[in-house]
């Protein structure tokens, strides 16, 4: 069911209200710092990644999140999926500076979260949502640089249902630009993606993105 535009983009507000403080303060922490810094390539090479032996649904290669943000954010997308049967899965990392899993291998792992997370044709299920946030691909421009966008988004067929035909290239423009980035940190923009994705997937429709300059954000 279609919902009024001013309507549904008070609605995101005020849902991503709460989640997007988790995001605040946007100075590194020691953690961070640490977490961050086993994926440099002081001697230019590129280290090999070893996915835990648990799967979760966020995987922070960069440590952008906090340990704090990153498990309440485990546990609400679990909640969501308890809920709702959808799955919204998030990876962060940077391609340009460090080597990220492999698709395969990343999809592989997430399947273990249970069926449907991940669909034939090494894709993502059809009811699940996966969130890459990348700051650029080896040998090129960071995406920010390149004037691109920190996210990705992928949505299989059920779940692609619930965003309007602009929604997921409009959401990417506003939180993913070299912009909201600056200003707010990687961190904000992974937590207001999944929580402005999380309320489309929970009310069932959205048809419009909150602009990132709104004082809400």
């Amino acid at each position: 069911m279609l919902f009024a535009t001013t309507t549904r983009a008070a609605s995101l507000r005020a849902a991503a209200l709460s989640l997007c403080t988790l995001a605040l303060p946007l100075a590194p922490s020691p953690v961070r710092t640490r977490q961050a810094a086993a994926l440099e390539l002081p001697d230019g090479g590129a280290p090999l990644v070893s996915l835990p032996a648990a799967p979760s649904r966020v995987l922070d290669l960069q440590g952008w999140l906090t340990p704090a943000e990153a498990a309440r954010l485990e546990r609400i997308l679990g909640k969501l999926h308890e809920d709702t049967g959808f799955e919204l899965l998030v990876v962060t990392q940077d391609r340009a500076r460090a080597r990220a899993p492999e698709p395969a291998d990343l999809l592989r792992w997430w399947s273990r979260l249970g069926p449907g997370t991940v669909g034939g044709g090494g894709r993502i299920g059809a009811g699940a949502v996966a969130i890459y946030a990348d700051r650029g691909t080896p040998g090129a421009l960071s995406a920010l640089e390149a004037g691109s966008s920190l996210l990705r988004v992928e949505a299989g067929s059920d779940a692609a249902l619930c965003f309007g035909p602009s929604f997921l290239a409009r959401l990417r423009r506003e939180y993913g630009s070299a912009t909201f980035v600056q200003q707010r940190g990687e961190s904000a923009a992974v937590i207001t993606a999944c929580e402005l994705l999380l309320t489309c997937l929970r009310d069932g429709f959205c048809s419009d993105v909150p602009s990132a300059s709104s004082s809400f954000f």
